[in-house]
């Protein structure tokens, strides 16, 4: 049987999500408008599409763990996270232009889904470890 976190280390983990979740906000708003993502990353990037998949189910990923750290995980919490995102998303897409950028719709769709992609896939970790523990109190 594996031991329970102590309420000390899942705030200390909640709290390096935490900065974790915000500096890689800082850094998706700051490559999603700079006038030339090529000089940040070179030129050999994936397509446009699947790096907004990409980076938006990581900050789906980080924003989830640290809701799921912080503990009383439900349905009702990944919903308003994905929302949230999806509200930050569309002011990173609407925000473009104003520096060289071009807004599309298209990007925020893909964002959106990365979010999803994101958020369920923390939703599945948090269900299995729940599951284990149901299953291991219930084997005692």
């Amino acid at each position: 049987m594996t031991a329970a976190i102590s309420p000390a280390r899942r705030r200390t983990v909640a709290r390096l999500l935490q900065g974790l979740a915000f500096a890689y906000s800082v850094f998706l708003v700051i490559a999603t408008h700079h006038p030339r993502p090529s000089d940040l990353f070179g030129h050999r990037l994936p397509g446009d599409k699947t790096l907004h998949v990409a980076a938006y189910t990581m900050l789906g990923l980080l924003v989830a763990a640290v809701a799921a750290a912080r503990g009383g995980w439900s349905i009702r919490q990944a919903a308003l996270i994905m929302a949230g995102l999806a509200v930050f998303a569309a002011c990173d897409e609407f925000t473009q232009p104003w520096f060289g950028r071009d807004g599309d719709p298209l990007d925020w769709v893909c964002d959106c889904l990365g979010i999803a992609a994101g958020v369920l896939a923390i939703a599945a970790v948090v269900a299995v470890v729940r599951w284990r523990r149901r299953s291991q109190v219930a084997a005692q």
